[in-house]
């Protein structure tokens, strides 16, 4: 499958990363860093609903998403 977006999520694009389709919330973990909550029906199946600083949300050519 093609890729058609690929972002970095560092943490510190929070404004970036909070309107994508995938991206239900953003919440706080306990060592205070910042993490995305994913939309179950925007992630491909069998995969991580949490994305965490340092992760990669790549979005495919059928609109699904996947957090690497």
């Amino acid at each position: 499958m093609k890729v058609r977006r690929r972002i970095c999520f560092t943490g510190k694009n929070l404004n970036d990363v909070f309107n994508l389709p995938c991206v239900k919330c953003v919440i706080k973990t306990d060592q205070a860093e910042p993490a995305l909550i994913l939309h179950p029906q925007k992630v491909k199946r069998s995969q991580k609903m949490i994305a965490f600083k340092g992760d990669t949300l790549v979005q495919y050519e059928d609109g699904s998403w996947e957090a690497l």
